[in-house]
């Protein structure tokens, strides 16, 4: 029987992430998307601490609605401990319709991100 109340209390209060540059591949990947107006997904391992797990938190917004001068994004990130629960994926300010094809002057993302955590009460361990 293996306890596992001390994982069930572990809460991230800062989450640090980055972004490669964008090789020509990827950027030529994404001004199609901008031609298509298709879906730009962004994917986030669920488990923080763990994130060579094949477990994976996706979302999605269309391309178009990301570039200004850069590629400004808007993250909000779920978290249960050190799991990501969901992700809120999108444009800041919004996205506006029509939307208009514009690629970016700057290939770079602009990310501004806010981490929201669970409040729970704590919760007995039922073993079987």
């Amino acid at each position: 029987l293996i306890d596992v109340t001390h994982f069930l209390t572990q809460t991230l209060t800062k989450l640090r992430f980055t972004r490669n540059e964008l090789t020509e591949d990827e950027k030529n990947a994404f001004k199609k998307l901008l031609e298509e107006d298709s879906f730009y997904t962004i994917r986030l391992p669920s488990n923080v601490l763990d994130p060579t797990r094949n477990d994976y938190i996706y979302s999605s917004i269309k391309a178009r609605c990301i570039p200004r001068d850069s590629l400004d994004e808007h993250i909000v990130i779920h978290m249960d401990g050190v799991n990501i629960l969901a992700v809120n994926y999108g444009s800041v300010g919004g996205c506006q319709y029509p939307r208009p094809m514009k690629v970016p002057s700057k290939w770079t993302f602009n990310s501004y991100t806010i981490l929201k955590t669970a409040d729970q009460a704590p919760r007995e361990l039922h073993h079987l």
